[in-house]
Order: structure tokens, then C-alpha cells, then sequence
């Protein structure tokens, strides 16, 4: 996986400006999580959340670098954070196997909902991280996915399942652990479980003559 690549698209997702209104309430971004150089596995949520938002309505306060480091820093210990620890097995393999992302880079204002238009302007810097980490498999925590998205356009086999908000964050929901055996049962069937684990190594993404990545 080329961070280098990885830094070059996050850039261009902190200075996007094609949702204004999304932009505005999201002057700092967090374009992706991850601990290892070599994930296997693509996890993708809906937007980001205001957990890491010391205020709310004055974030400029604080330099990007410096609140992406503390996202970086602390996303285990977030509510979706913990969620994935949990239904994939442990903080460990969390960390030496999951790329985290969302299907929208910017948080919204709390009275308008996400439109088709914010999805495809967000598409194109999806596609470009799936391709970068090249994951073994995708999974996907929100059924608004499936509306804005073909499978097939994810490049890889993905699953698609309820974002943890539908249940509360409740571990002993029946939603929880239907969709808890679903992924258990989508991991093993791609080789990427804990029981049948097997290491993918990727080829160093390197930019063509004109600039491009693809």
C-alpha cells in the first residue's frame, strides 16, 4: 500500500469543496484510519462522526494536522471505534488487518439529510482508496450504501450491513448478532478470518507520466 498516495488523495479530501454546505461544518477532515501497511481488510462507514470535535462550532482552532493525529490517535477508543473491535474478534486484529474509511468524507448540519449528490461526489475519492489499499475484501456499515452504490462497483466482494446505530450499539441485539454471524460467515467464505487468515502482499502504486494514479 502507498501511503504516499494515501497522504496525496487525504489532501485532496481536506481541501474539496464541492458540498459547501457539508464543508462548512467540517473544516477538519479524517479521510482514513489504519494501523498496518498491509490491511486485508476495507471497512467503510456513512460520515464522520462528532466525537473528535473539541467545538463543535469553532474547529479552526485547531490545525488539521494536529486533529487528524488526535483521530488517528483515538478512533479505537471511539464509539465506532469499539464497535469494530468487537464484532471483528479483537483491537489486535483490528489493527493489523482493517483500512477504515466513510462513503462521505464530511460530517452534515444536524437538520438536512445526505442526498444522491453527496455520494457521488464522494465516490470517486472511495474507488481511488479502495484501489490504493487493495483490500482481500469490503465491508460496508450502512444499508444507504446499497441505494448509492452497485456491488460491483467496489472492486472487491463486499458485504453490506447495518450501520451500529440501528441497534444501539447493543451487543446482545438480535440485529447485532445476526449481522455479527453474517460477517463471521463472509470473512471465512473470502479467506479473511482469524481461522483462515491468508496474507495478501500489494504492488507499490506509482503515479503514470501525467500525473495520474489510474
Amino acid at each position: 500500500m502507498n501511503e504516499e498516495v494515501l497522504k496525496i488523495i487525504s489532501k485532496q479530501i481536506h481541501l474539496c469543496n464541492k458540498c459547501p454546505i457539508l464543508r462548512r461544518v467540517t473544516p477538519n477532515s479524517m479521510p482514513c484510519w489504519y494501523k498496518s501497511k498491509n490491511p486485508q481488510i476495507l471497512v467503510v462507514g456513512l460520515n464522520p462522526g462528532l466525537e473528535w470535535v473539541k467545538d463543535e462550532y469553532n474547529q479552526k482552532e485547531e490545525p488539521q494536522e494536529e486533529f487528524y493525529q488526535r483521530y488517528l490517535d483515538t478512533f479505537l477508543t471511539s464509539k465506532f471505534g469499539s464497535f469494530l473491535t468487537k464484532i471483528f474478534f479483537s483491537k489486535e486484529f483490528v489493527e493489523q488487518y482493517i483500512f477504515f474509511t466513510n462513503l462521505i468524507k464530511c460530517r452534515k448540519p444536524r437538520n438536512i439529510s445526505f442526498t444522491e449528490k453527496h455520494f457521488l461526489n464522494c465516490k470517486d475519492y472511495l474507488i481511488d482508496q479502495i484501489k490504493i489499499v487493495k483490500p482481500k475484501v469490503i465491508v460496508v456499515f450502512s444499508k444507504s450504501a446499497s441505494k448509492h452504490y452497485r456491488a460491483a462497483e467496489f472492486l472487491k466482494p463486499t458485504l453490506i450491513l447495518n450501520h451500529p446505530s440501528y441497534y444501539r450499539y447493543n451487543y446482545e441485539s438480535i440485529d447485532y448478532m445476526y449481522d455479527s454471524e453474517k460477517l463471521e460467515d463472509f470473512l471465512y467464505k473470502n479467506r479473511a478470518h482469524p481461522e483462515n487468515m491468508v496474507p495478501i502482499y500489494n504492488i507499490e502504486v506509482k503515479p503514470l507520466p501525467d500525473g495520474t494514479f489510474f
